[in-house]
């Protein structure tokens, strides 16, 4: 049950003190949340405690979760940029006095566009794995459908079948957040790595 409701409806749930949605919330975004911090922080040790920091802090907060301000994933990577932030501090690299023209390594980051990749990756997880696959090579590798026949030794018209119905799942599985049509899917197919 918890799996299918929505980041929003996982928090607003977690506010009431539901520790079942915190614990479908943790499963959703531990994962990127990790990866995030070991860029940031170059770290596993600190990586790992910046998602049960990061966690920790959701769940003490959700009741602040306004929607109406955003997605619930740029909520929680925003709350992760303040405690990779503090870490960086607590760690001692402080930075000194600025810099002409230097970016500060986490405040340049694009916490929006974080979010929105992440949902992103969290919906093609949950396709079937024969139409995650055609996508991944299509999008990530940026292969042909002839391409990804050839390397999935299947016939084209099964790649074009699979992409089909895995752009068909992603729109359905991204339409709460990131309104989209298949027709609209179908021409990205075409211009990336789907092209015939």
């Amino acid at each position: 049950m918890e799996e299918h409701r929505s980041e929003d409806e996982l928090i607003a749930a977690v506010a009431t003190g539901d520790e079942a949605a915190f614990g479908a919330l943790y499963d959703r975004f531990a994962r990127p949340l990790y990866a995030l911090g070991l860029r940031w922080l170059q770290d596993v040790e600190d990586a790992e405690e910046l998602v049960n920091d990061t966690l920790l802090r959701a769940w003490r907060q959700a009741d602040r979760f306004d929607p109406a301000r955003g997605r619930a994933g740029a909520w929680l990577f925003g709350i992760a940029r303040h405690v990779a932030t503090d870490r960086l501090r607590s760690r001692g690299r402080r930075p000194g006095p600025p810099v002409e023209g230097a970016l500060d390594p986490i405040g340049h980051l694009d916490v929006d566009g974080l979010a929105e990749a992440w949902e992103i990756a969290a919906a093609l997880e949950r396709l079937p794995a024969l139409q995650r696959e055609v996508l991944l090579l299509a999008y990530r590798d940026d292969l042909s459908q002839s391409q990804i026949a050839e390397v999935l030794g299947v016939p084209l018209g099964t790649v074009k079948s699979r992409t089909y119905h895995a752009l068909q799942g992603m729109a359905g599985l991204l339409e709460p957040i990131m309104p989209m049509t298949l027709d609209e899917a179908a021409p990205a197919a075409r211009t990336s790595g789907g092209r015939r």
